[in-house]
Order: C-alpha cells, then sequence, then structure tokens
C-alpha cells in the first residue's frame, strides 16, 4: 500500500458520526493554513469490487483503491478536482475548492452511484 493509503473495515453501513467523537479527532497529517486535507472512502462492497478505483486530485495521481480501503492527502487549497476512474472510464469527480485549514471527506458509494 501506498503512503496515505488505509485499509478500511466494512464501510458498507456507516453509523451517524457522534459530535463528541469528531470534536476528539486527531489528524493523521498536519496542514498549513492554506491546504485542505482530503480523505476519499470506498465503501465496502460488491459492487464493482473487482477492479481498483483509481483517484487523482487535478493532474495528480494519488492511490488505486480497493473495496472497503480509503486514502488521505493533502493540497494547496484552491480550485481543486478529485477525479475517480474505473477500468479507465472516468465514473465520478467532485470539486474541492478553497477549504482553507479544513478537512474533507468524501464518500464514494458504488451502489448509489454516488460521492458525498
Amino acid at each position: 500500500m501506498q503512503p496515505g493509503m488505509m485499509r478500511g473495515r466494512n464501510c458498507s453501513s456507516i453509523p451517524k458520526a457522534d459530535p463528541t467523537l469528531v470534536g476528539q479527532y486527531k489528524s493523521p497529517i498536519s496542514i498549513g493554513e492554506q491546504e485542505t486535507l482530503i480523505f476519499v472512502i470506498r465503501q465496502d462492497t460488491v459492487l464493482g469490487a473487482a477492479q481498483g478505483l483509481w483517484v487523482a486530485c487535478n493532474d495528480r495521481y494519488i492511490a488505486d483503491l480497493s473495496a472497503g480501503s480509503y486514502t488521505y492527502f493533502k493540497t494547496k487549497a484552491d480550485i481543486n478536482t478529485i477525479n475517480l476512474r474505473q477500468m479507465q472510464i472516468p465514473i465520478f469527480f467532485k470539486n474541492v475548492d478553497f477549504c482553507p485549514g479544513e478537512k474533507v471527506f468524501a464518500l464514494l458509494s458504488m451502489p448509489k452511484g454516488s460521492m458525498n
């Protein structure tokens, strides 16, 4: 696995966030005031599980996610697009624009066909 890439546990049913636990969250890496930390989480589902999911930010390759895994990376707090491709086919993209000093979580749901 690449740095910043983690194997998740069964992410197919994610409970609602507990505000107390969210308040205690410690970031795996520090970011500056003009940077954004982005997490991309791929649910652990059977749909599309046989194929890796390529993650890119703007024109930079980040990781190849298997089902139930995630990655994180930092980027400049500017105009950014997260691009997801499977089998050379672009399937999702998400704009993450001007989020200085923030942590952004993008959850990919293959069954729903969405990234939130």
